[in-house]
C-alpha cells in the first residue's frame, strides 16, 4: 500500500508516521468515572491490539479520575478534551496524547479568542511532552465557518477548521 508522507509522532512507546507501522488507536466507551470498567476496557483495547486507547474528559471528576486510571496502566493514554480547554492541566501529566475539537473552543469563556485556548493547549502540552490530536467533526463546527459555506457544504467547514488550527 502506498503511504501519503508524514511527519513522525511519538505518543508513548509508540511512533506512527514518517514511515513507522500504522498505530491502531481506539477509544473507550466507558464512563470516565467508573474506574474499574475503564481500565478493563483499556485491557481488553490493548489485548485486542490497540496501540493508543483514548479516554474522554468532560469535567473536573473525569480528570481526577483519569489519576487512577493512570495510576493502574501503563497503555499509552490518549485524552478527549470534550468541551473545556482547561481541563488540559489536570490531565496532562497523566497521558501521552491530548485530543482537542477546535469546534469546542467556542463554548466556554466566549470573550477568550480561540487562539489564546490554542496557545494554552500547546504550552500544557510541550511541558508534558504530550503530541496533540486536533479533531474534527460535523458536530462541533465554529459557527463563523459554517456560516461561510453552503449549508450543505459540510466538509470545507471542518476542512478549514483543522488547517487553521
Amino acid at each position: 500500500m502506498r503511504r501519503n508522507p508524514t511527519r513522525a509522532v511519538r505518543v508513548g512507546s509508540v511512533i506512527f508516521g514518517g514511515g513507522y507501522p500504522i498505530v491502531v488507536q481506539s477509544m473507550c466507551a466507558t464512563k470516565t468515572q467508573d474506574i474499574s470498567a475503564t481500565v478493563a476496557q483499556i485491557e481488553q483495547l490493548q489485548q485486542a491490539g490497540a496501540g493508543i486507547v483514548r479516554v474522554a474528559v468532560d469535567s473536573p471528576a473525569d480528570a481526577q479520575a483519569l489519576v487512577e486510571i493512570r495510576q493502574r496502566t501503563t497503555a499509552n493514554l490518549s485524552v478527549d478534551l470534550q468541551e473545556n480547554f482547561r481541563l488540559v492541566a489536570q490531565v496532562a501529566p497523566h497521558v501521552n496524547k491530548v485530543r482537542y475539537n477546535p469546534g469546542h473552543l467556542y463554548h466556554h469563556q466566549t470573550n477568550i479568542p480561540w487562539e489564546d485556548k490554542v496557545k494554552f493547549i500547546v504550552e500544557i502540552c510541550a511541558h508534558h511532552g504530550c503530541a496533540i490530536r486536533i479533531g474534527v467533526n460535523c458536530g462541533s463546527i465554529d459557527p463563523a465557518k459554517r456560516e461561510k459555506f453552503p449549508p450543505n457544504d459540510k466538509i470545507s467547514p471542518m476542512l478549514e477548521s483543522a488547517l487553521e488550527h
